[in-house]
């Protein structure tokens, strides 16, 4: 009986983390649609038929001075990631004409950052799969990580397709890995130039 309580009361509070998580994508999302609206003339927050955000994750404060001799494998590094501190870095929208991309109000501009295309193979991705969670790994958009069932891993974008890959195959420079992009912690500041 105990051991029934317990098992119903840690599902619980699984399903209210999940629960949680999903309504902070919904509302980072929401407010990001609204925010588009307002820049971008032929857009219109109704007329989204599904939005996907992405977020950007880091690596926490207390592992940036960390030096690896070889690119490791994403499962060795996953718990160094800050991903309760991961923030929204852009919406796939997609609408029955257009897929947008929506980056977000340039910083140092009054304008909005967006594109739009007739065919994102991103949004093709996550049509198939169906993720709980996508995130840009140090905040790089060429370092995709999906999150689906409590698993996460890397995929990249080769030869017009998605396939899944390790740290190893996206960069092999350790230097460069070691440099700019595992200490990474900038916040992302879109900033307009012509």
């Amino acid at each position: 009986m105990i051991r029934l309580l317990i098992l119903l009361l840690s599902s619980g509070i699984t399903f209210n983390s999940w629960a949680q998580s999903a309504k902070r994508n919904d509302y980072d999302a929401h407010k990001e649609l609204v925010k588009a609206e307002k820049y971008i003339p032929e857009f219109a927050e109704d007329s989204v038929k599904a939005c996907f955000p992405i977020y950007r994750v880091l690596v926490k404060k207390e592992y940036r001075n960390m030096k690896f001799d070889a690119v490791p494998k994403y499962k060795r590094i996953e718990a160094y990631l800050d991903f309760d501190h991961a923030t929204l870095d852009e919406v796939i929208a997609t609408t029955s004409d257009w897929d947008y991309t929506l980056e977000g109000k340039y910083s140092n501009y009054n304008s909005y950052c967006y594109s739009k295309s007739k065919d994102n193979p991103l949004l093709s991705l996550v049509n198939s799969i169906k993720p709980d969670k996508l995130y840009f790994l140090f905040g790089q958009s060429d370092f995709l990580l999906v999150e689906k069932s409590a698993e996460r891993y890397l995929v990249q974008y080769v030869d017009h397709l998605w396939k899944k890959c390790d740290l190893p195959e996206l960069t092999n420079n350790i230097n460069e890995f070691n440099t700019y992009i595992f200490p990474n912690k900038e916040k992302k500041k879109l900033v307009y130039s012509k």
